[in-house]
C-alpha cells in the first residue's frame, strides 16, 4: 500500500556571535511518497522525500559557519 503527503514548513535560523540579532527564514514544502510496512505493525514509512523551497526572508549569511 502506498500514499503521498505534502508538509509545509517554516524554518527560522537565528544568528550567533557577530551575527547575533539577525534572522534567516526559509519557507517550503516536503513532498513525500509513503509505503506501509508489512513487518512493523502496519506503520507508514517515508520511501522518498523531495524538499522544495518556496521563499526566503532575511540575511542568508546567518547560515554560514562562525
Amino acid at each position: 500500500m502506498t500514499a503521498s503527503a505534502v508538509t509545509y514548513f517554516t524554518a527560522v535560523h537565528f544568528g550567533t556571535g557577530a551575527k547575533e540579532g539577525q534572522l534567516f527564514t526559509a519557507y517550503g514544502k516536503y513532498l513525500d511518497k509513503l509505503v506501509r510496512s508489512e513487518t512493523q505493525s502496519g506503520q507508514w514509512r517515508i520511501k522518498q522525500r523531495e524538499c522544495k523551497f518556496m521563499g526566503r526572508v532575511g540575511e542568508l549569511g546567518v547560515m554560514e559557519p562562525r
